[in-house]
């Protein structure tokens, strides 16, 4: 490293004991000045614990992300153009196919009359069922007694006996059953 003289301020070799510029004396300076190198950074991996931390975070966003997904999946297959139910405040989709009657004394000629009307009273809740009477050949008066099935899981309830004194009739009954079924429904009238 060069030292620089007192007297002219020329740059000089440090073994110098001369001025090159001036001539002056050299002998005596103080050791000339080391620059150092800037300091070398170290990075420090965390304690085990801190990472186990942050993989803990990672695990409570990933459980988070999964809910919320799980959830949107199911409000999507819940809505459906089919006509809902409701069971305990959840909306439930009503997928029947129809019902066949049949019956043995033709009781106001609904032996065979597949032409029911189904419909969601409010949208929501049980189906309720009708058939107009007197059904295909039937006369009035006429009076249903009873209403069955032997459709397993499904239960039929309305007010019983109807008479049908005048046209037109219409007897109404409420449905429960499976939302899921998507197939038909038997009914006997007597």
């Amino acid at each position: 490293m060069e030292g620089d003289c007192p007297k002219c301020g020329g740059p000089n070799p440090p073994s110098a004991t001369v001025c090159q510029w001036c001539s002056s004396s050299l002998v005596g300076l103080p050791p000339p000045v080391v620059v150092q190198a800037p300091p070398k950074v170290v990075y420090v991996t965390p304690p085990e614990d801190d990472r186990e931390d942050h993989q803990g975070r990672w695990i409570v966003v990933g459980v988070v992300v999964f809910i919320v997904l799980v959830v949107l999946i199911a409000a999507a297959y819940s809505s459906s153009p089919s006509s809902p139910a409701s069971s305990g405040g959840t909306t439930i989709v009503w997928q029947l196919g129809g019902f066949h009657v049949v019956s043995p004394d033709n009781a106001c000629g609904l032996n065979g009359d597949d032409s029911v009307s189904i419909n969601y009273p409010g949208g929501v809740g049980n189906p309720v069922v009708s058939w107009t009477l007197p059904g295909p050949g039937g006369s009035i008066p006429c009076t249903v007694t009873n209403v069955t099935t032997n459709t397993s899981g499904f239960q039929l309830s309305g007010n019983l006996p109807y008479t049908v004194t005048s046209d037109p009739g219409i007897i109404s009954l409420s449905v429960n059953g499976p939302s899921d079924y998507p197939g038909i429904v038997n009914v006997t009238f007597t």
